[in-house]
């Protein structure tokens, strides 16, 4: 499957993307789905314990499910979209339109975003 991002720096070790997801910026579910992922309860140290016994540095990759969105989502953060192709069994977290988190997505390519986009996105 195809997921799209907007060309600007992240964390790219996954257990690290969720640890700054949980720990700074508030986002709790975090913790309910790595649960949800790992089938198994438990608290967030021993989820995230078992998330890096389990997936050491994998790569992980916060994506949109299409084009328009990492547009409407992302815009403001650059002028290219990159394309990813990934496996839906490993997304780790799911926000719907808002994108997903996904375990060792590969890039498969980059292009601009159309102007009309950019402008659209700005006003």
């Amino acid at each position: 499957m195809k997921g799209y991002r907007i060309n600007y720096p992240e964390e790219p070790i996954a257990w690290k993307a969720l640890q700054f997801e949980y720990e700074e910026l508030d986002n709790k579910h975090i913790k309910d789905d790595i649960s949800q992922f790992f089938k198994a309860l438990g608290s967030w140290e021993s989820l995230l314990a078992e998330f890096k016994k389990q997936y050491g540095d994998a790569k992980g990759t916060w994506l949109t499910p299409t084009i328009e969105e990492v547009i409407r989502y992302d815009s403001r953060f650059g002028e290219y979209y990159l394309i990813y192709e990934y496996d839906p069994k490993l997304i780790v977290s799911d926000l719907g339109p808002d994108g997903f988190f996904v375990l060792n997505a590969k890039f498969v390519d980059e292009k601009k975003i159309p102007a009309k986009y950019i402008t659209e996105s700005q006003e």
